[in-house]
């Protein structure tokens, strides 16, 4: 199995120590990049000479903070290796209840109930609260879901989908809305519950996907709170639509091929 090389935390993301204890404070600045969503999961922090030098502390106390998070489980440190953020979210779902779901497609309604209300919600906040710099991410994405649409790349597609999602959730600015809909998200966009190029086969949903995304973005960016999260739900029941033909359209197929196997055993 291949494994995936760490995301390496970016040195001049780390502000200098200006005042009060210089381990706690350095603690606490760690400690509110993770609450953040800054700090994910796998993230590989910078080597300690570099780190200690942009936050202008000592060797020895950045040490000592780093120790402290680690006892605190919220890093590890690799000798050799690092210091690495924990795996803090867990998976939505156990991988019985994943499986599950898997065997039977129905369960994807409930799912895209809930999606629908913490969409909803998590676009509602951001284009109230979303800063110039999250604004400039989801225009940014938009630019690469408007290229990778013209070159029908949906591996592109897929991962920038995913990217949206995680941005306006980023831009919400609720910790706790950050982390749920993190979680959330490693499975809500696998084939356990659809295949994205599975609805993107059914003739013009593709070029609908984009503009609905086109649409939640404008009105975040317009910063209208209303407009954004009933952008954000007539998303997701586009989605519900799309994937209702597709699972139509899977049965369809699964009967008309049952029906020629019958015929031609007689």
């Amino acid at each position: 199995m291949k494994t995936l090389t760490p995301l390496k935390v970016r040195t001049d993301i780390f502000d200098p120590i200006i005042h009060g204890s210089l381990a706690r404070s350095t603690v606490l600045q760690i400690e509110d990049m993770i609450l953040g969503g800054v700090l994910t999961s796998g993230m590989k922090l910078p080597a300690e000479r570099d780190m200690a030098a942009q936050m202008q502390i000592s060797r020895p106390k950045l040490r000592e903070a780093l120790t402290a998070l680690e006892q605190s489980d919220l890093i590890e440190i690799r000798p050799g290796e690092g210091a690495f953020i924990r795996q803090l979210t867990a998976s939505a779902m156990a991988p019985a209840l994943i499986k599950l779901y898997s065997r039977h497609p129905s369960a994807i309604h409930d799912h895209l109930d809930y999606r629908s209300v913490q969409e909803g919600f998590a676009s509602r906040l951001a284009a109230a609260r979303a800063t110039q710099t999250d604004r400039d991410m989801l225009s940014e994405i938009i630019a690469q879901m408007r290229a990778a649409h013209a070159a029908n790349d949906h591996d592109a597609g897929v991962r920038l989908d995913t990217g949206f999602h995680i941005a306006i959730a980023n831009a919400s600015h609720n910790r706790t809305l950050i982390h749920m809909m993190t979680a959330l998200y490693n499975i809500s966009h696998s084939t356990v519950f659809f295949d994205r190029a599975e609805i993107t086969n059914i003739a013009d949903v593709s070029g609908h996907l984009l503009a609905q995304h086109v649409e939640i973005a404008d009105a975040i960016l317009a910063q209208d709170p209303a407009r954004a999260q009933k952008a954000a739900e007539h998303h997701i029941d586009y989605v519900r639509l799309s994937t209702n033909e597709a699972l139509a359209r899977q049965q369809r197929e699964t009967d008309a091929r049952k029906r020629r196997i019958n015929l031609a055993g007689r």
